[in-house]
């Protein structure tokens, strides 16, 4: 019956459950009760798919009562009683998203390129009047957005006006001498910045004292050394020159590396670098090398960054390169691929040495732990 109507329906694709039961009803005699004649159509088209006698890929078996029950996963055409079955979101392939990279050709667009540089990581971009990294997830659109928002325009005005107060400064001054001047007392506040160990943001407030001491010159009133420019006076102008004299030192003497790796309060992981060797006077000398920030904390991140902080200095390799010493946790000195054993792979003639005074703290501690327990054990003690 239901092979008879196929061949004769011809439709292509095979006829729908609707087609079939009009043509049994129409050409044979199986009476006038259509709920019947489809109950027996329904369970005599399911044995033919069961045995693959046909394929119907256009016939639903469910009622329309039943496809438009909540577990349905498709849509009904009234007309021709077919499913139309959608594909779920997860069976979709998931499109990858484009995030935008820096392009170096930014800051030369006319509307950015007065506050627009690149940050120091090379990944973002840094806005010079607000002073902090920019998303360009979103590409151009993004700096866009940031230029259009009031605390960008509030900082080009201060940034502007401050600008404008160093250029009648530097106009009003008569002679290089007195520019040297003005450069030296700067350059002496920031040294006792240093020297005292001394926050960045106290050179404001130090400027201010300074110039209300009685009998200050008039290069003294010129000075202008915010946050900022004493920071910048370190990164630019101390560092590189103490940087320069580290290394001409430690060309002609042999160098013991010391490593130290700390995170700060905003749980960047830094690597301090610093070198121990003997001076002109034969005296023991420890200087920073280098301090860097490292992607995380393991041993080969900070291996790396040991030697790119030596590279970078031109005495990689060199075999007056002799010791190396640093703490005994087991990033530095444990049994599962440390950084000692690293160092020692590559540079086979180095002699590590575990800090004294890392060991001393570990033998305090694992002696207290062996000692009494509290005032009650020392009672107990005097009375035996």
């Amino acid at each position: 019956m239901i092979t008879k109507s196929f061949a004769d329906l011809k439709e292509r694709g095979g006829p729908s459950r609707q087609a079939i039961l009009k043509y049994i009803k129409g050409n044979l005699q199986v009476g006038n009760d259509t709920k019947v004649v489809n109950m027996h159509l329904k369970q005599a088209l399911k044995r033919c798919l069961a045995n693959r006698i046909v394929i119907i890929p256009k016939i639903s078996l469910e009622s329309e009562d039943e496809r438009s029950g909540p577990n349905s996963t498709g849509n009904i055409d009234s007309d021709s009683q077919l499913v139309h079955t959608t594909v779920p979101r997860d069976a979709k392939k998931a499109k990858q998203s484009y995030k935008q990279s820096y392009r170096k050709e930014w800051p030369s667009v006319p509307e950015l390129k007065a506050w627009l540089s690149q940050n120091e990581a090379k990944t973002e971009a840094y806005c010079l009047y607000c002073d902090t990294d920019i998303k360009v997830d979103f590409g151009k659109t993004a700096l866009v957005n940031h230029e259009k928002t009031q605390k960008h325009k509030d900082n080009e005005v201060r940034w502007l006006a401050s600008m404008k107060g160093q250029l009648k400064i530097s106009s009003s001054l008569s002679g290089s001498s007195f520019v040297h001047q003005v450069e030296e007392v700067e350059t002496k506040l920031v040294s006792f910045i240093i020297q005292n160990n001394l926050p960045f943001s106290i050179s404001e407030n130090l400027v201010s004292l300074v110039k209300s001491l009685p009998g200050a010159g008039q290069a003294v009133q010129y000075i202008q050394l915010g946050k900022q420019k004493a920071t910048n006076c370190i990164r630019q102008g101390f560092g590189p020159f103490f940087k320069d004299l580290i290394v001409e030192k430690l060309k002609t003497s042999q160098l013991s590396i010391i490593i130290d790796e700390t995170t700060d309060q905003s749980t960047k992981k830094h690597l301090a670098v610093c070198v121990s060797f003997c001076n002109e006077n034969l005296e023991t000398q420890i200087d920073v090398l280098n301090v860097t920030e490292c992607a995380n904390g393991t041993a080969i991140t900070l291996f790396q960054k040991m030697e790119e902080s030596i590279s970078k200095l031109t005495i990689a390799g060199l075999p007056n390169w002799i010791g190396y010493c640093s703490d005994t946790t087991n990033l530095m000195f444990g049994i599962h691929r440390p950084v000692v054993s690293m160092i020692q792979d590559k540079y086979p003639w180095v002699i590590p040495v575990k800090c004294t005074g890392h060991l001393c703290h570990l033998s305090a501690s694992n002696a207290c732990k062996k000692m009494f327990a509290g005032p009650s054990t020392i009672i107990s003690t005097r009375v035996q």
